[in-house]
């Protein structure tokens, strides 16, 4: 899930991931791990032991890069953030990647007063805040590039095209596509897998991401990826093409 709809979907929520000691702050980090990151969330211990165990767990230092606060240090979007607390518990959230160096707002859970407070979002000092985990993977964390229905693009590199957006719906035949996307195929054979030349013109009539990240589009001959999220590799020119002739897809 991307990072934006899943605060739309639970700002405000109070979530219980694990079904144990009520909402804590940690069912929120677990939620975030699963749905955004695509990772299946590991138990850690306490907020605080998020920062204890930053060297030891190997399923933190695979999935996350520890970095400790410092003067000039600002959260990004995403950062999982990590407190001290007087109960010794600790507190953790997740940064919204709003900030200067001195504040920053994050979204976080059973905070400030542990009465099992909902999700919110929240403006904190740096008085008691020890530094971050970054995700290693931000594909569904930061913003895909936009494309706008009903534009032409050129492509930037050899594009498959599939029956639906994503792979698993199943790559199209050459026979399948349109006559100008078979003008622009790479093989011609009628029963080659259609594969668009590099530098071919597509017009938008569709535009979704995916829960990887992935950014597609729907053309005239069918659905490509245009921007994979963990390769942060785009396949089209943004610069939108003025055309007086039809458009090759």
């Amino acid at each position: 899930m991307i990072m934006d709809k899943w605060v739309e979907k639970n700002l405000g929520k109070s979530i219980d991931y694990d079904g144990v000691y009520g909402v804590q702050c940690v069912d929120l980090i677990k939620h975030f791990v699963k749905n955004v990151l695509l990772v299946e969330p590991q138990s850690i211990g306490n907020a605080i032991e998020y920062y204890r165990k930053r060297k030891t767990s190997s399923y933190l230092k695979t999935n996350f890069k520890w970095i400790s606060n410092s003067a000039k240090f600002v959260p990004q979007k995403g950062d999982i953030c990590v407190f001290t607390s007087k109960s010794g518990n600790g507190h953790i959230s997740v940064a919204t990647g709003e900030g200067t160096t001195s504040y920053f707002y994050s979204y976080d859970q059973n905070y400030p007063s542990g009465k099992h407070e909902p999700m919110t979002r929240v403006k904190h000092s740096y008085a008691s805040f020890l530094g971050v985990l970054r995700p290693k993977f931000k594909g569904t964390i930061i913003n895909a590039p936009t494309v706008t229905k009903g534009k032409t693009y050129k492509l930037t590199a050899k594009c498959t095209v599939y029956k639906n957006f994503g792979t698993d719906s199943g790559a199209k035949k050459v026979s399948q596509l349109t006559a100008d996307g078979r003008k622009n195929a790479y093989k011609k054979g009628a029963n080659d897998t259609a594969v668009l030349k590099k530098r071919t013109k597509v017009t938008v009539k569709n535009v979704k991401r995916l829960s990887s990240g992935n950014l597609w589009i729907e053309i005239p001959s069918g659905f490509i990826l245009i921007w994979n999220a963990k390769k942060k590799a785009l396949y089209i020119k943004l610069s939108l093409i003025h055309i007086s002739e039809p458009t090759r897809h």
